[in-house]
């Protein structure tokens, strides 16, 4: 699951990157990449929560 979440990320980033490079780009495909960017974000920080909770405790001796 967190692999597609991940690879869904790099395909929403390249997408934005597209729309911000389009000086032609209209104000729907802006907020547009902009949702999809900050849903991926979400899901990539849930990603590094999720794994930084599996961790040792680096002050557990």
């Amino acid at each position: 699951m967190e692999e597609e979440q991940i690879e869904c990320g790099n395909v929403v980033l390249e997408g934005a990157q597209e729309v911000l490079a389009d000086e032609a780009a209209g104000e729907v495909a802006v907020r547009s990449a902009l949702t999809q960017a900050v849903l991926s974000l979400r899901d990539v920080l849930l990603i590094a929560h999720s794994r930084g909770q599996r961790l040792p405790d680096p002050e557990v001796h």
